[in-house]
């Protein structure tokens, strides 16, 4: 499923591309080149007993420092690019989370060794890696 999905996303870039006749940027999405966030707990800011856990490709959202295997998500990171005629320009990367009957997007503001910022719905939630 995950190669169809980005085989998908990249048949679609190219595609769009060759209609593209106008000055007007190409937004597309492509997979990110770093595949995953440092594996750990990432404890949020706002309630130290809430954050998320992070293994391999999956992650899980957990409050009161508790959470249950039906919760546990894969996800993937993915770049925003705008193409031009002449360059490419990356203007953003997300989290895509892969739910049975639903895909959630979270925006990264920040990611860094220890510190992860995300965006959704116009709020901001900053996380710290647990050492």
């Amino acid at each position: 499923m995950k190669k169809c999905l980005t085989l998908t996303i990249i048949a679609t870039g190219m595609f769009l591309i060759s209609c593209n006749n106008n000055k007007e940027p190409l937004k597309t999405l492509r997979p990110s080149t770093q595949k995953l966030i440092n594996p750990g707990e990432w404890i949020s800011e706002t309630d130290s007993m809430a954050g998320i856990s992070i293994r391999e490709n999956r992650l899980a959202f957990f409050k009161d420092m508790k959470f249950t295997t039906d919760k546990v998500y894969e996800y993937e990171l993915i770049d925003s690019i705008y193409i031009y005629p002449e360059a490419e320009n990356k203007v953003g990367e997300y989290v895509i989370i892969k739910k049975p009957k639903d895909t959630l997007r979270y925006q990264i503001i920040t990611k860094s060794e220890n510190i992860l910022i995300l965006k959704t719905d116009n709020k901001e939630e900053k996380f710290t890696i647990k050492n």
